[in-house]
């Protein structure tokens, strides 16, 4: 998968990656950032998106519509 479009929360502990499949198809992914020692990482909330959209901009509009920050 390549990453499209990175959209941040306000505080940059949250965020939402764009991306698109070896298909061709778009989705989405919400991560959040582990700041414990040990980790240092983004974490995904859940799995992959399961929407298959035929646009990035589509992706991003219904990641507007599930994620809420």
């Amino acid at each position: 998968m390549t990453t499209v479009q990175t959209i941040y929360d306000d505080a940059k502990k949250r965020r939402v990656i764009i991306l698109q499949r070896p298909d061709g198809s778009f989705g989405f992914e919400e991560q959040g950032f582990s700041d414990e020692p040990l980790e240092m990482r983004w974490i995904p909330f859940g799995r992959y998106s399961v929407c298959h959209c035929d646009t990035a901009e589509r992706a991003l509009f219904v990641a507007s519509g599930r994620v809420t920050w």
